[in-house]
């Protein structure tokens, strides 16, 4: 008995001496914490009704196909008159402007006296040649033929002479008139063209005139035309009629081949650039040239169609899908048929209804 009471006392000391290796404190394993699903977060786009159009806009230049800017060819002289206000329509030959003239018209005049002085001279002549025959033929009546008729070729001799020697004269002084009057005509502006003033230089009180300055613009308002030079040449046909949107009014246009506006074909090469020239159907005074202009063709229209916003519309393996939350709320996709696609909206053909939603991105 006593042996036994040893033996469980040794059991007992070896199992408290082997609890003294465990932790005071024990630690309890905890089973990680699963995060609550969230959902992703979706933009939708919702199907609706809308007219689609098809647009192609070309730039086009306004400018006029006949016209003519002026100026004078000389410089340091002081403006004279003008005899045209803008808006005016002159007609080629029809004097617009001058500067002035004074001293070379005064030298100009100066020479019309001398050679009306010359011409009198001239008709003084033939009258004296006219007397001295008439003289000659009375001295000489009773005379030989031959005699008088030396005679007379002798009094046309001497006359001829002063005739020659004022026509010399007269040569002389027309030749230096001619240099005045180029002066004269080099201080006048004439217009070339038949047209409408669409500018007119307002000099200072005692300005004085320039070479550089341009005086006068004339414009052919029957030949006012927008120029196009684009690639889309084939969306005009000529005769056919457009609108110009310009410088915030709308003007009717036909389009013209070059030729009749006197100006040269250009080459015609698909996906090459060409002039396309449009014709107005009435003046416009208030448009200027350089002004731009842009003329918009529809090329495909629908109305009352069902569309979506191209941002909804993606495509997998070649067939184009839209994608939608299933009754579940799980992301699914669906095929769609689309048709025309125009201004960030696209034609819904068929797979979907009026006010679906899809996602977008």
């Amino acid at each position: 008995m006593k042996r036994f009471s040893i033996v469980y006392l040794l059991i007992l000391c070896i199992l408290l001496s082997g609890c003294s290796l465990l932790p005071q404190e024990a630690q309890l394993q905890i089973t990680p914490v699963v995060p609550e699903y969230e959902k992703p977060t979706y933009r939708f786009a919702t199907v609706e009704r809308n007219t689609l159009v098809l647009e192609e806009s070309v730039s086009c230049t306004y400018l006029s196909a006949q016209s003519e800017s002026l100026r004078f060819p000389v410089s340091g002289l002081y403006y004279d008159t003008f005899f045209v206000s803008p808006g005016d329509h002159v007609e080629p030959g029809q004097l617009l402007a001058q500067l002035d003239c004074t001293d070379v018209q005064q030298t100009l005049d100066e020479y019309q006296l001398s050679l009306k002085r010359l011409e009198l001279q001239l008709e003084a002549i033939e009258e004296n040649r006219s007397l001295a025959k008439q003289r000659q033929k009375i001295l000489l009546q009773d005379a030989p033929a031959e005699e008088l008729r030396v005679a007379l070729a002798e009094v046309d001799a001497r006359f001829d002479a002063q005739q020659e020697s004022i026509r010399v004269e007269q040569k002389l002084l027309r030749m230096e008139m001619s240099g005045y009057e180029q002066q004269l005509e080099e201080r006048k502006l004439y217009a070339s063209i038949s047209g409408i003033i669409t500018y007119l230089y307002q000099p200072k009180a005692g300005e004085r005139s320039s070479e550089s300055q341009r005086i006068i613009d004339i414009t052919n308002q029957d030949n006012y035309v927008f120029r196009a030079s684009t690639s889309s040449w084939g969306l005009f046909p000529e005769g056919e009629d457009f609108v110009v949107v310009a410088s915030g009014g709308t003007y009717d246009v036909t389009v013209v081949p070059a030729s009749t506006l006197g100006l040269e074909e250009s080459e015609k090469v698909e996906g090459k650039t060409a002039n396309i020239y449009f014709l107005l159907h009435s003046p416009a005074p208030e448009l200027s040239n350089g002004d731009y202009g842009t003329i918009t063709v529809c090329l495909d229209s629908r109305e009352n169609v069902l569309t979506l916003t191209e941002k909804a519309i993606d495509s997998i393996n070649g067939q184009t899908v839209v994608y939608f939350l299933d009754e579940t709320g799980f992301k699914q996709y669906k095929p769609v048929t689309i048709g025309l696609a125009t201004g960030g909206k696209v034609e819904i053909v068929s797979g979907l209804e009026l006010g679906d939603q899809v996602i977008i991105g």
